[in-house]
């Protein structure tokens, strides 16, 4: 969120309209409908504005909890989830987060979720919370984009190098 706002010059991103923030994105040539959600808004504009600016090996960590909807809650942080990404060259190379292992919450933000969607409302996956309800141990993982880390590795800068197919 700090690098967000020192970088597109916002102030109070967390508590903006998401109609501001969705005139925000379009600004910077977002695909925005009128039932965008908040975190979909800022996940582009933080791709604008902020990606193209880690260079080096960079940690992002502390998420909006709008952009992560599987996300546990951060522990000190509210608003916040526990996750992190690793940007170098200006693209992520790697995604993880601490799973939401409790099912109301799960439900509670699925419901949200279809409620600021408006038309673009996907099923309810209620056999996802049924088997949360059964009990998930506490999960984290790391996404790692093979081909970004070799387009790093290898200094090119079209994806197209790197994939073999």
């Amino acid at each position: 969120v700090h690098a967000l706002e020192q970088h597109s010059g916002l102030s109070g991103v967390l508590d903006l309209p998401v109609e501001t923030l969705r005139e925000k994105a379009r600004a910077v040539g977002a695909t925005v409908t009128p039932s965008s959600p908040a975190g979909y808004c800022l996940d582009k504009l933080f791709a604008h504005h902020v990606e193209p600016t880690l260079q080096e090996p960079t940690f992002v960590e502390d998420h909006p909890r709008s952009t992560t909807p599987l996300a546990k809650r951060h522990r000190s942080l509210p608003g916040r989830v526990e996750r992190f990404e690793l940007f170098y060259r200006g693209y992520e190379l790697g995604n993880a987060y601490t799973e939401l292992n409790d099912p109301d919450e799960q439900l509670a933000r699925f419901e949200e979720q279809r409620a600021t969607r408006g038309e673009e409302t996907y099923a309810l996956d209620e056999d996802f919370v049924e088997a949360l309800r059964y009990g998930m141990p506490p999960t984290t993982g790391v996404g790692m984009g093979v081909e970004r880390l070799l387009m790093s590795l290898l200094d090119v800068a079209s994806i197209k190098d790197v994939v073999l197919f």
